[in-house]
């Protein structure tokens, strides 16, 4: 299982080869990402913000397509804070990891260098995408 984090999708609209190459492997190969409702709170926020709502709604229609969009739930948050106190990353990185590996996923891609892989001590391999 692999996730995705909201970085990933920031890559993809920038147009990087790698992202894009993923997610067509994703769809061909019919893996389902694992991806968080704050994902894809945090992509609309981004497409409203640059005044593209109509392409917000469209990679929203193509994320749930393609991926398991997965609710914060009580064990997301209990982990979550968990990692954000261990890890100090921010607590919306920290509920996304958390929703990774609650649904198992070994795998998270990201752009987020930065706070994301510190998650590599709770299990999790991290790709960074640029």
């Amino acid at each position: 299982m692999v996730a995705l984090d909201t970085g990933f999708f920031v890559a993809m609209m920038r147009g990087s080869k790698k992202a894009i190459s993923l997610w067509r492997e994703f769809k061909k190969e019919k893996i389902r990402p694992i991806i968080s409702t704050l994902v894809v709170g945090e992509l609309l926020y981004i497409f409203y913000r640059e005044g593209k709502s109509k392409e917000a709604k469209e990679i929203v229609e193509r994320m749930a397509g393609v991926g398991e969009v997965e609710n914060v739930s009580v064990n997301v948050v209990t982990e979550g804070a968990g990692i954000k106190h261990s890890l100090g990353i921010p607590y919306v990185d920290a509920l996304i990891g958390a929703t990774a590996l609650i649904n198992g996923c070994k795998k998270l891609y990201t752009s987020d260098r930065k706070h994301m892989k510190r998650l590599e001590g709770k299990g999790i391999t991290v790709f960074v995408i640029d």
